[in-house]
């Protein structure tokens, strides 16, 4: 992967190799950003977190140059489309975020469940086969419903109770 000296030398107590998919998005980019560079506004983490991250970008996606700035690897792929070995290789021992997700389909509903739930399913099915070490499926607060009262918090102990079809999809991703 290439790595952006300007952010230092490699530490030893960084994580090795983390794969990060849906790296274009709102999500993705902010936690590649992080792994890479850190975060200014927290002292335990002002310094790059992974000492090599990896980023599925989907296929024509331009948003992938700049993951590339930050000294990310790029790998385009779309995991139902399967072809998610150049993604998954030399993966033994890496942590996988899952932060892709589709939240406006085109044209169905359904393809949201084809998306969040099959895509998710693939992800870790393809990474288990190469031997990734914890996966982190980073989530929407979509999947437990719409607070009933103002000012309401959910918390671990919140009843699931989603409304939206994308909170639904991605609920199911949990089962």
């Amino acid at each position: 992967s290439v790595r952006d000296p300007s952010v230092g030398p490699v530490d030893s107590d960084l994580v090795e190799q983390v794969l990060v998919s849906g790296a274009t998005g709102w999500v993705g980019t902010r936690l590649v950003r992080a792994l890479l560079r850190g975060l200014k506004d927290d002292p335990e983490l002002t310094g790059p977190q992974a000492a090599r991250v990896r980023a599925l970008a989907p296929p024509g996606d331009e948003a992938g140059g700049a993951l590339e700035q930050l000294g990310a690897e790029v790998v385009r792929g779309d995991p139902l489309a399967g072809g998610l070995d150049p993604f998954m290789d030399g993966a033994a021992g890496a942590t996988l975020f899952v932060a892709g997700g589709l939240l406006h389909p085109r044209l169905f509903v359904r393809d949201l469940f084809e998306a969040n739930v099959h895509g998710t399913r693939a992800l870790l099915e393809a990474a288990a086969r190469a031997g990734v070490r914890r996966a982190v499926v980073v989530s929407a607060a979509a999947s437990v419903g719409v607070a009933g009262r103002d000012g309401e918090l959910f918390d671990e102990e919140s009843p699931c109770r989603p409304t939206l079809a994308h909170g639904k999809n991605t609920r199911a991703i949990k089962v």
